[in-house]
Protein backbone atom coordinates (compact mmCIF):
# COMPACT_ATOMS: atom_id res chain seq x y z
CA UNK A 1 0.00 0.00 0.00
CA UNK A 2 1.32 3.27 -0.76
CA UNK A 3 -0.87 5.04 2.20
CA UNK A 4 1.59 2.33 4.65
CA UNK A 5 4.53 5.09 4.63
CA UNK A 6 2.28 8.07 5.46
CA UNK A 7 0.71 7.20 8.49
CA UNK A 8 1.01 9.40 11.43
CA UNK A 9 -1.66 9.06 13.76
CA UNK A 10 -5.22 8.42 14.26
CA UNK A 11 -8.39 10.43 14.90
CA UNK A 12 -11.65 10.06 16.99
CA UNK A 13 -14.73 10.27 14.94
CA UNK A 14 -17.36 10.71 17.66
CA UNK A 15 -20.55 13.18 16.44
CA UNK A 16 -22.03 15.70 18.27
CA UNK A 17 -24.55 13.57 19.97
CA UNK A 18 -23.41 10.28 19.65
CA UNK A 19 -20.72 8.02 20.20
CA UNK A 20 -20.71 6.56 16.58
CA UNK A 21 -21.49 8.93 13.55
CA UNK A 22 -22.85 8.99 10.46
CA UNK A 23 -21.21 10.45 7.31
CA UNK A 24 -22.85 13.61 7.17
CA UNK A 25 -21.86 14.81 10.62
CA UNK A 26 -18.18 13.02 10.30
CA UNK A 27 -17.81 14.86 7.04
CA UNK A 28 -19.06 18.27 8.26
CA UNK A 29 -16.39 18.10 11.59
CA UNK A 30 -13.81 17.18 8.70
CA UNK A 31 -14.48 20.40 6.64
CA UNK A 32 -15.53 22.78 8.66
CA UNK A 33 -14.38 21.79 12.65
CA UNK A 34 -17.44 21.87 13.86
CA UNK A 35 -18.86 18.85 15.54
CA UNK A 36 -22.58 18.25 14.93
CA UNK A 37 -25.15 16.22 14.88
CA UNK A 38 -25.42 12.83 12.84
CA UNK A 39 -27.35 13.59 9.79
CA UNK A 40 -26.93 17.39 9.31
CA UNK A 41 -24.38 18.62 6.46
CA UNK A 42 -22.56 21.74 7.29
CA UNK A 43 -24.01 23.37 9.90
CA UNK A 44 -23.76 23.11 13.58
CA UNK A 45 -26.15 21.83 16.13
CA UNK A 46 -28.20 24.31 16.01
CA UNK A 47 -28.86 24.39 12.51
CA UNK A 48 -26.58 27.53 11.69
CA UNK A 49 -24.05 27.16 8.45
CA UNK A 50 -20.85 26.42 9.20
CA UNK A 51 -18.39 27.52 6.25
CA UNK A 52 -16.05 24.59 4.74
CA UNK A 53 -12.44 24.33 3.72
CA UNK A 54 -13.32 24.42 0.22
CA UNK A 55 -15.82 27.55 0.74
CA UNK A 56 -13.12 29.31 2.16
CA UNK A 57 -10.93 27.82 -0.32
CA UNK A 58 -13.31 29.67 -3.08
CA UNK A 59 -13.74 32.98 -1.36
CA UNK A 60 -9.36 33.05 -1.52
CA UNK A 61 -9.52 32.91 -4.99
CA UNK A 62 -8.60 28.93 -5.15
CA UNK A 63 -9.92 26.26 -7.63
CA UNK A 64 -12.20 23.54 -5.90
CA UNK A 65 -13.34 20.22 -7.04
CA UNK A 66 -14.99 17.69 -5.02
CA UNK A 67 -14.46 13.66 -6.36
CA UNK A 68 -16.55 10.32 -4.99
CA UNK A 69 -17.93 7.17 -5.72
CA UNK A 70 -21.22 7.97 -4.59
CA UNK A 71 -22.98 10.64 -5.86
CA UNK A 72 -22.13 14.24 -5.63
CA UNK A 73 -24.43 15.12 -3.37
CA UNK A 74 -24.11 12.31 -0.78
CA UNK A 75 -22.90 12.78 2.70
CA UNK A 76 -19.44 13.76 2.47
CA UNK A 77 -19.15 15.34 -0.63
CA UNK A 78 -22.11 17.23 0.43
CA UNK A 79 -20.42 18.13 3.84
CA UNK A 80 -17.73 20.20 2.02
CA UNK A 81 -20.62 22.09 -0.33
CA UNK A 82 -23.66 22.05 1.16
CA UNK A 83 -25.53 22.94 4.04
CA UNK A 84 -28.92 21.33 5.50
CA UNK A 85 -30.79 20.14 8.26
CA UNK A 86 -30.91 16.42 6.48
CA UNK A 87 -28.36 14.51 4.60
CA UNK A 88 -31.64 12.80 2.58
CA UNK A 89 -32.59 16.33 1.40
CA UNK A 90 -30.69 14.89 -1.77
CA UNK A 91 -32.82 17.78 -4.11
CA UNK A 92 -32.07 20.72 -2.12
CA UNK A 93 -28.05 19.98 -1.12
CA UNK A 94 -27.40 19.05 -4.89
CA UNK A 95 -29.02 22.80 -5.75
CA UNK A 96 -26.46 23.77 -3.58
CA UNK A 97 -23.95 22.45 -5.06
CA UNK A 98 -24.69 22.60 -8.71
CA UNK A 99 -24.54 26.42 -8.20
CA UNK A 100 -21.82 26.82 -6.08
CA UNK A 101 -19.32 27.15 -9.00
CA UNK A 102 -17.32 24.53 -8.46
CA UNK A 103 -14.83 23.78 -10.90
CA UNK A 104 -14.22 20.17 -10.83
CA UNK A 105 -17.40 17.87 -9.89
CA UNK A 106 -16.71 13.88 -10.56
CA UNK A 107 -18.15 10.92 -9.83
CA UNK A 108 -21.77 9.87 -9.90
CA UNK A 109 -23.54 11.41 -13.07
CA UNK A 110 -27.28 13.47 -13.47
CA UNK A 111 -29.36 10.36 -13.26
CA UNK A 112 -29.30 9.74 -9.47
CA UNK A 113 -32.69 10.20 -8.46
CA UNK A 114 -33.96 13.54 -6.98
CA UNK A 115 -30.84 15.66 -7.74
CA UNK A 116 -31.08 18.91 -9.21
CA UNK A 117 -29.52 20.02 -12.64
CA UNK A 118 -29.18 18.17 -16.14
CA UNK A 119 -26.14 17.91 -18.61
CA UNK A 120 -27.25 20.84 -21.04
CA UNK A 121 -27.35 22.73 -17.88
CA UNK A 122 -23.64 21.78 -16.49
CA UNK A 123 -23.02 22.77 -20.19
CA UNK A 124 -24.40 26.54 -20.23
CA UNK A 125 -22.61 27.26 -16.99
CA UNK A 126 -19.49 26.34 -18.68
CA UNK A 127 -18.43 22.66 -17.72
CA UNK A 128 -17.38 20.26 -19.97
CA UNK A 129 -19.08 17.61 -19.29
CA UNK A 130 -17.19 13.80 -19.15
CA UNK A 131 -18.48 10.56 -20.57
CA UNK A 132 -15.82 8.01 -19.93
CA UNK A 133 -12.52 7.54 -18.94
CA UNK A 134 -11.36 8.89 -22.63
CA UNK A 135 -12.72 12.35 -22.08
CA UNK A 136 -11.15 12.51 -19.06
CA UNK A 137 -8.02 12.04 -20.34
CA UNK A 138 -8.47 14.86 -22.91
CA UNK A 139 -9.08 17.52 -19.89
CA UNK A 140 -6.71 20.04 -20.06
CA UNK A 141 -5.57 22.79 -17.43
CA UNK A 142 -8.26 25.43 -16.48
CA UNK A 143 -11.14 22.98 -17.76
CA UNK A 144 -14.10 23.00 -15.47
CA UNK A 145 -15.32 19.80 -15.69
CA UNK A 146 -18.65 17.74 -14.75
CA UNK A 147 -18.59 13.70 -14.48
CA UNK A 148 -21.72 12.07 -16.47
CA UNK A 149 -19.75 8.51 -16.06
CA UNK A 150 -22.47 6.23 -14.46
CA UNK A 151 -26.29 7.14 -14.49
CA UNK A 152 -27.17 6.25 -10.86
CA UNK A 153 -24.47 4.19 -9.10
CA UNK A 154 -20.83 3.93 -9.84
CA UNK A 155 -19.73 -0.08 -9.54
CA UNK A 156 -17.32 -1.45 -7.31
CA UNK A 157 -13.70 -1.07 -9.00
CA UNK A 158 -13.69 -4.61 -9.60
CA UNK A 159 -16.70 -4.51 -11.73
CA UNK A 160 -15.98 -1.60 -13.79
CA UNK A 161 -16.76 -1.60 -17.32
CA UNK A 162 -13.47 -1.32 -19.92
CA UNK A 163 -14.48 2.74 -20.57
CA UNK A 164 -15.39 3.91 -17.05
CA UNK A 165 -12.72 5.77 -15.07
CA UNK A 166 -11.03 4.33 -11.73
CA UNK A 167 -11.00 6.56 -8.93
CA UNK A 168 -7.66 7.30 -9.42
CA UNK A 169 -8.14 8.37 -13.01
CA UNK A 170 -10.98 10.88 -11.87
CA UNK A 171 -8.22 12.31 -9.75
CA UNK A 172 -5.32 12.76 -12.39
CA UNK A 173 -7.85 14.55 -14.29
CA UNK A 174 -9.14 16.79 -11.67
CA UNK A 175 -5.24 17.57 -10.13
CA UNK A 176 -4.88 18.32 -14.28
CA UNK A 177 -8.14 20.50 -14.48
CA UNK A 178 -7.40 22.68 -11.14
CA UNK A 179 -3.56 23.03 -11.82
CA UNK A 180 -2.24 26.14 -13.15
CA UNK A 181 -3.95 28.97 -10.53
CA UNK A 182 -1.60 30.69 -8.74
CA UNK A 183 -3.64 30.87 -5.88
CA UNK A 184 -4.12 27.09 -5.88
CA UNK A 185 -6.17 24.71 -5.66
CA UNK A 186 -8.10 22.19 -2.81
CA UNK A 187 -9.50 19.19 -3.75
CA UNK A 188 -11.77 16.45 -1.41
CA UNK A 189 -11.64 12.85 -3.29
CA UNK A 190 -13.91 10.04 -0.82
CA UNK A 191 -13.07 6.41 -1.73
CA UNK A 192 -17.00 6.24 -0.93
CA UNK A 193 -17.77 2.46 -1.62
CA UNK A 194 -14.97 1.32 1.04
CA UNK A 195 -18.10 1.89 3.34
CA UNK A 196 -20.20 -0.42 0.99
CA UNK A 197 -18.32 -2.94 1.53
CA UNK A 198 -17.79 -2.64 5.18
CA UNK A 199 -22.04 -2.49 5.60
CA UNK A 200 -21.79 -5.47 3.65
CA UNK A 201 -19.44 -7.61 5.60
CA UNK A 202 -17.74 -8.52 1.97
CA UNK A 203 -14.01 -8.32 2.72
CA UNK A 204 -13.58 -8.30 -1.32
CA UNK A 205 -15.53 -5.22 -1.95
CA UNK A 206 -13.83 -3.63 1.09
CA UNK A 207 -10.45 -4.12 0.32
CA UNK A 208 -10.66 -3.60 -3.54
CA UNK A 209 -11.99 0.14 -2.81
CA UNK A 210 -9.60 0.37 -0.58
CA UNK A 211 -6.47 -0.52 -2.89
CA UNK A 212 -8.54 1.79 -5.78
CA UNK A 213 -8.15 4.46 -3.03
CA UNK A 214 -5.11 3.68 -2.47
CA UNK A 215 -3.73 4.19 -6.07
CA UNK A 216 -5.77 7.63 -5.98
CA UNK A 217 -3.94 8.41 -3.40
CA UNK A 218 -0.61 7.78 -5.47
CA UNK A 219 -1.58 9.85 -7.72
CA UNK A 220 -1.86 13.32 -5.49
CA UNK A 221 1.09 11.68 -4.31
CA UNK A 222 3.38 12.15 -7.30
CA UNK A 223 1.60 15.26 -7.93
CA UNK A 224 2.14 16.95 -4.51
CA UNK A 225 6.04 15.56 -4.63
CA UNK A 226 6.66 17.17 -8.18
CA UNK A 227 5.06 20.40 -7.67
CA UNK A 228 6.85 21.08 -4.06
CA UNK A 229 3.92 22.82 -2.34
CA UNK A 230 0.92 20.77 -2.00
CA UNK A 231 -0.38 18.97 1.06
CA UNK A 232 -1.79 15.42 0.85
CA UNK A 233 -3.78 14.55 3.88
CA UNK A 234 -6.04 11.36 4.27
CA UNK A 235 -8.86 10.95 7.17
CA UNK A 236 -11.01 8.76 7.09
CA UNK A 237 -15.01 9.83 7.79
CA UNK A 238 -15.89 6.85 10.02
CA UNK A 239 -15.06 3.54 10.41
CA UNK A 240 -18.00 0.75 8.79
CA UNK A 241 -18.03 -2.48 10.01
CA UNK A 242 -15.87 -3.34 12.37
CA UNK A 243 -13.50 -5.84 10.69
CA UNK A 244 -11.43 -8.20 13.07
CA UNK A 245 -8.15 -9.45 12.68
CA UNK A 246 -6.75 -11.48 14.74
CA UNK A 247 -4.57 -10.35 17.73
CA UNK A 248 -5.52 -7.01 16.63
CA UNK A 249 -4.22 -3.33 18.29
CA UNK A 250 -6.24 -0.21 19.64
CA UNK A 251 -7.73 0.27 16.02
CA UNK A 252 -8.43 -3.85 15.02
CA UNK A 253 -5.29 -3.94 12.77
CA UNK A 254 -2.50 -6.05 12.91
CA UNK A 255 0.83 -5.79 10.74
CA UNK A 256 1.99 -9.14 10.81
CA UNK A 257 0.15 -10.20 7.70
CA UNK A 258 1.10 -13.70 8.62
CA UNK A 259 -1.48 -14.10 11.38
CA UNK A 260 -4.05 -13.95 8.60
CA UNK A 261 -2.23 -15.16 5.65
CA UNK A 262 -5.25 -17.68 5.38
CA UNK A 263 -8.17 -14.46 4.59
CA UNK A 264 -5.27 -12.62 2.29
CA UNK A 265 -5.18 -15.53 0.31
CA UNK A 266 -8.64 -15.74 0.19
CA UNK A 267 -9.21 -12.22 -1.11
CA UNK A 268 -6.45 -12.55 -3.51
CA UNK A 269 -9.01 -15.35 -5.21
CA UNK A 270 -11.97 -13.23 -4.80
CA UNK A 271 -13.18 -15.17 -2.31
CA UNK A 272 -15.25 -13.19 0.60
CA UNK A 273 -13.28 -14.99 3.38
CA UNK A 274 -15.02 -16.31 6.18
CA UNK A 275 -11.17 -16.33 8.54
CA UNK A 276 -11.88 -13.15 9.74
CA UNK A 277 -14.94 -11.48 11.22
CA UNK A 278 -16.99 -7.97 11.44
CA UNK A 279 -19.05 -6.99 14.91
CA UNK A 280 -21.09 -4.71 12.69
CA UNK A 281 -23.58 -4.02 9.35
CA UNK A 282 -23.12 -0.49 10.65
CA UNK A 283 -20.84 2.36 11.37
CA UNK A 284 -18.13 1.82 14.40
CA UNK A 285 -16.92 4.17 17.14
CA UNK A 286 -13.03 2.76 16.18
CA UNK A 287 -10.87 5.14 15.85
CA UNK A 288 -9.20 6.07 12.22
CA UNK A 289 -5.56 6.22 10.88
CA UNK A 290 -4.39 9.66 9.27
CA UNK A 291 -2.00 9.95 6.63
CA UNK A 292 -0.36 12.61 5.48
CA UNK A 293 2.85 13.64 2.67
CA UNK A 294 3.76 17.10 2.90
CA UNK A 295 6.77 19.43 1.63
CA UNK A 296 9.82 19.56 4.25
CA UNK A 297 9.56 22.19 6.87
CA UNK A 298 5.73 21.28 6.83
CA UNK A 299 4.62 20.07 10.23
CA UNK A 300 1.76 17.59 10.88
CA UNK A 301 -1.58 18.29 13.05
CA UNK A 302 -0.24 19.20 16.91
CA UNK A 303 -0.72 15.91 18.50
CA UNK A 304 -0.04 13.33 15.28
CA UNK A 305 4.01 12.13 14.27
CA UNK A 306 6.20 14.26 12.14
CA UNK A 307 7.79 10.67 11.59
CA UNK A 308 5.33 9.24 8.95
CA UNK A 309 5.21 5.27 8.72
CA UNK A 310 3.19 2.10 10.38
CA UNK A 311 4.70 2.18 13.42
CA UNK A 312 3.35 1.02 16.92
CA UNK A 313 3.89 5.04 18.16
CA UNK A 314 2.08 6.09 15.57
CA UNK A 315 -0.92 3.99 15.91
CA UNK A 316 -1.38 5.47 19.34
CA UNK A 317 -0.89 9.04 18.31
CA UNK A 318 -4.72 10.68 18.48
CA UNK A 319 -6.83 13.60 17.80
CA UNK A 320 -9.46 14.37 17.22
CA UNK A 321 -11.40 14.97 13.32
CA UNK A 322 -12.38 18.61 14.50
CA UNK A 323 -8.63 19.73 14.49
CA UNK A 324 -7.99 18.65 10.77
CA UNK A 325 -9.93 21.36 9.29
CA UNK A 326 -8.43 24.32 11.21
CA UNK A 327 -4.65 22.89 10.67
CA UNK A 328 -5.36 22.89 6.38
CA UNK A 329 -7.07 26.24 7.19
CA UNK A 330 -3.90 27.91 8.70
CA UNK A 331 -1.33 25.87 6.00
CA UNK A 332 -3.40 27.41 3.07
CA UNK A 333 -3.64 31.34 4.80
CA UNK A 334 -7.37 30.74 5.30
CA UNK A 335 -10.12 31.55 8.33
CA UNK A 336 -13.02 29.19 8.31
CA UNK A 337 -14.92 31.58 11.13
CA UNK A 338 -13.89 34.93 9.36
CA UNK A 339 -15.54 32.66 5.75
CA UNK A 340 -18.36 31.92 8.03
CA UNK A 341 -19.22 35.85 8.42
CA UNK A 342 -18.42 36.29 4.78
CA UNK A 343 -21.21 33.38 3.64
CA UNK A 344 -23.69 33.34 6.10
CA UNK A 345 -25.18 36.30 7.50
CA UNK A 346 -28.56 35.33 9.25
CA UNK A 347 -31.33 38.08 7.74
CA UNK A 348 -34.67 36.50 8.70
CA UNK A 349 -35.60 39.09 10.71
CA UNK A 350 -35.17 41.56 7.92
CA UNK A 351 -37.71 40.35 5.80
CA UNK A 352 -40.11 37.11 4.72
CA UNK A 353 -39.43 33.82 3.91
CA UNK A 354 -42.08 32.72 1.01
CA UNK A 355 -42.05 28.84 1.70
CA UNK A 356 -43.62 28.32 -1.35
CA UNK A 357 -41.49 29.86 -3.54
CA UNK A 358 -38.57 28.91 -0.66
CA UNK A 359 -37.66 33.06 -1.60
CA UNK A 360 -36.60 35.90 0.94
CA UNK A 361 -37.51 39.57 0.16
CA UNK A 362 -36.02 41.94 2.20
CA UNK A 363 -37.74 44.86 3.87
CA UNK A 364 -39.16 47.87 2.13
CA UNK A 365 -36.04 46.64 -0.36
CA UNK A 366 -36.42 45.51 -4.00
CA UNK A 367 -34.06 42.69 -3.40
CA UNK A 368 -34.88 38.77 -2.93
CA UNK A 369 -33.12 35.15 -3.62
CA UNK A 370 -33.84 32.27 -3.41
CA UNK A 371 -32.69 29.58 -1.05
CA UNK A 372 -30.27 27.31 -3.15
CA UNK A 373 -29.75 29.79 -5.36
CA UNK A 374 -26.63 32.14 -6.12
CA UNK A 375 -28.67 34.37 -8.17
CA UNK A 376 -30.31 37.54 -6.50
CA UNK A 377 -32.89 40.09 -8.13
CA UNK A 378 -31.77 43.71 -6.90
CA UNK A 379 -34.25 46.32 -8.61
CA UNK A 380 -35.14 44.18 -11.14
CA UNK A 381 -31.63 43.27 -12.56
CA UNK A 382 -30.12 39.36 -11.85
CA UNK A 383 -27.58 39.63 -9.58
CA UNK A 384 -24.39 37.00 -10.15
CA UNK A 385 -23.10 36.11 -5.81
CA UNK A 386 -20.74 34.27 -8.01
CA UNK A 387 -21.00 30.57 -6.42
CA UNK A 388 -22.20 32.18 -2.92
CA UNK A 389 -25.16 30.28 -1.85
CA UNK A 390 -28.39 31.35 0.24
CA UNK A 391 -29.32 28.90 2.46
CA UNK A 392 -32.44 28.05 4.61
CA UNK A 393 -31.67 26.12 7.95
CA UNK A 394 -34.00 25.49 10.57
CA UNK A 395 -36.39 27.99 10.55
CA UNK A 396 -33.56 30.99 9.66
CA UNK A 397 -32.48 32.73 5.90
CA UNK A 398 -28.71 33.03 5.60
CA UNK A 399 -27.27 35.29 2.65
CA UNK A 400 -23.92 36.11 2.15
CA UNK A 401 -22.77 39.61 3.15
CA UNK A 402 -22.41 41.32 -0.24
CA UNK A 403 -26.47 40.66 -0.61
CA UNK A 404 -26.99 43.12 2.16
CA UNK A 405 -29.15 46.32 1.40
CA UNK A 406 -26.31 48.76 2.93
CA UNK A 407 -23.37 46.50 0.74
CA UNK A 408 -25.69 46.67 -2.13
CA UNK A 409 -26.12 50.16 -2.20
CA UNK A 410 -22.02 50.39 -1.73
CA UNK A 411 -20.72 48.05 -3.67
CA UNK A 412 -23.48 47.83 -6.94
CA UNK A 413 -21.17 48.61 -9.74
CA UNK A 414 -18.65 45.79 -8.30
CA UNK A 415 -21.63 43.20 -8.75
CA UNK A 416 -21.68 41.40 -12.18
CA UNK A 417 -24.95 41.74 -13.89
CA UNK A 418 -25.99 39.12 -15.30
Amino acid sequence: MYLKDYLIGTETTHSANNSVTDSAAAGTALSSGYKTNNGYIGIDPQGVPRATLLEAAQLAGKRTGIIATYPWAHATPAAFTAHNISRNNVAILSEQIFNQGLDVVLGVGFGAKDYYGSVAEAESKGYTVTNDKYDLADVQPGTKIWGNHYPSTIPFDIYLDADQPTLAEMTAAAIRALDGSDEGFFLMVEGSKVDSGGHNNNIVEAVSEYIAFDEAFKVALDFAIENGNTVVIVAPDHDTGGLILPNPDSVGGNRNSKDYADAVADVQEGINSDKISWTSTGHTRRRCGVWMYAPEGIKPPKGLSDKPGDTLVNREMIIDNTEIAPYLANLMGLDLEAATRELFVDVTDLGTFNPDNKTFTFNDMDIRIAANQSVAIVKGCKVDLEGKIAVYSNDRFYVPKSLLPHEINIKMSDIRMI
